[in-house]
């Protein structure tokens, strides 16, 4: 069975709560093997109008195809065992940032302006959950000092939103939602402007969305994807064209998506993949495994070949040679699988195991080409999770996972990664701990720390 109602708050909350099956609400093991004698023959009844509503491995539900969810942890064969031991001779380091003005548990953003400094803005407070609350507040980072100053504030507090940086140097901030349990979610947007530090309101986006992406495309505008607005994830897309501060519908998805990743690729053209299909109400819900590509000429989505695994809360990631790493969560599960699409192919292959298995983690691209992996979590129970410090790099040229030096502190979920000018890493924000329903989550300490590969040298 799937346990709708973590389901249900995922798709509610957002970020910094990923959407995803519970693990180990799949029935599996001896339990699942033994019905009674007398009504052995029902339970082969359900079992063949499941079998059914099966084609292919694949099952219907609503506008879009979702694998049916496998029992194994992985289907993916890794190409190699990955390399378990930290290196010797790595050279890079940890610092913490100073203080921040004000801590942020998850579904903040992270944008690195063209001065160099980075803008973090909005995402939820400490506190209880349900019950988080959701804040307007922005701030500034200085990468030569690493201390942190109050910048102007929002116009609307919000969690889950997006932040894009427009080729004038100014920060659209589009949708999100509140995350205090309300289930409110926003189709308004608004600008930053790094120049005075203020923002101010920008065109309504055409739905209301949170759970969903934003692509700066190469002629400035900025193309809307998916999402959750109330009611099944949304297959609609839009335009922000800067010219106009106006929003406008463009070709639909071929699939409802929200919690998607989406990805610029160089031929101009952008690859959604992943991501969960379902409902506010917990009708239904499911990760996903297939992908498309947008075509900002004509406007339009094709399909292209679907990710080995259904992923509802992967990373995705631009190589320097055209492919995209996809790491992370699988079925709701936490495993260490990734895998490459290659856009000349329009394919997907499995690629080593990471060195450890975990979820809502960040990836971001190193100067030399290597991908930096850090924290995430393992569940334990769906309102418990063990977080982690550790962090690793996928190395392209060799194809494999090294370990890297932890962080000073667990990030479990909720972090944002951005990667400053000089090619340091900046990671901010995330929960510690989160121990149950209505218990207080415990905030990372320090709230930012950076990741330098080369140690400083």
């Amino acid at each position: 069975m799937i346990d709708e109602t973590r389901i249900e708050r995922a798709l509610r909350e957002g970020p910094p709560f990923r959407t995803h099956y519970v693990p180990g609400s799949l029935m599996t093991g001896q339990a699942a093997l033994r019905p009674e004698p007398l009504w052995a023959s029902l339970v082969l009844v359900v079992v063949a109008v499941m079998l059914a509503l099966v084609v292919g491995g694949e099952v219907l539900i609503g506008s879009g195809v979702i694998k049916v969810p496998v029992l194994t942890q992985s289907s993916a064969t890794p190409s190699a065992t990955p390399v378990a031991t930290l290196n010797s001779n790595d050279p890079s380091t940890w610092i913490a940032t100073g203080i921040m003005v004000t801590p942020r548990s998850g579904g903040h953003t992270v944008t690195l302006l063209t001065d160099g400094t980075v803008l973090v803005a909005g995402g939820a407070a400490g506190g209880t959950y349900p019950g988080l609350a959701s804040l307007a507040s922005a701030e500034l980072i200085d990468p030569a000092t690493l201390s942190w100053t109050s910048t102007g504030s929002m116009t609307q507090a919000r969690a889950g939103h997006t932040a894009t940086l427009l080729r004038d140097g100014r920060v659209l901030v589009a949708g999100g939602g509140d995350p205090n349990g309300n289930g409110r979610k926003f189709d308004t947007a608004e600008l930053y402007d790094p120049a005075t530090g203020r923002w101010t309101a920008t065109g309504d986006m055409t739905e209301s969305r949170n759970g969903h992406t934003a692509t700066l495309l190469p002629d400035g505008k900025v193309l809307v994807t998916g999402g959750s607005g109330g009611g099944l994830s949304h297959k609609s897309a839009e335009l922000y064209d800067p010219a106009t501060g106006k929003w406008t519908a463009t070709g639909d998805l071929i699939q409802g998506r929200s919690s998607h990743t989406a990805t610029l690729l160089r031929d101009g053209t952008v690859l959604a993949a992943g991501g969960v299909f379902g409902d506010d109400a917990g009708s239904c819900c499911g990760p996903l495994s297939s992908a498309e590509l947008f075509d900002p000429h004509t406007e339009s989505w094709t399909a292209t070949g679907s990710m080995i695994e259904l992923r509802g809360g992967s990373t995705a990631t631009l190589l320097l040679d055209g492919r995209v790493l996809v790491a992370g969560e699988i079925n709701g599960g936490v495993v260490p699988t990734s895998e490459l699409y290659d856009p000349a192919a329009g394919s997907w292959s499995p690629t080593p195991n990471m060195v450890e298995p975990r979820t809502n983690l960040t990836a971001t691209l190193l100067l030399d080409g290597r991908v930096f992996v850090a924290g995430g979590t393992i569940h334990v129970s769906p309102y418990v999770f063990t977080g982690l410090a550790s962090a690793e790099v996928y190395d392209p040229a060799s194809g494999s996972w090294i370990r890297t030096r932890s962080m000073h502190a667990i990030r479990g979920e909720g972090q944002v990664a951005v990667r400053l000018a000089d090619g340091r890493v900046l990671v901010v924000g995330g929960l510690a701990r989160m121990e149950g329903r209505d218990r207080p989550v415990v905030l990372s300490d320090p709230g930012a720390e950076v990741f330098d590969p080369n140690g400083g040298g």
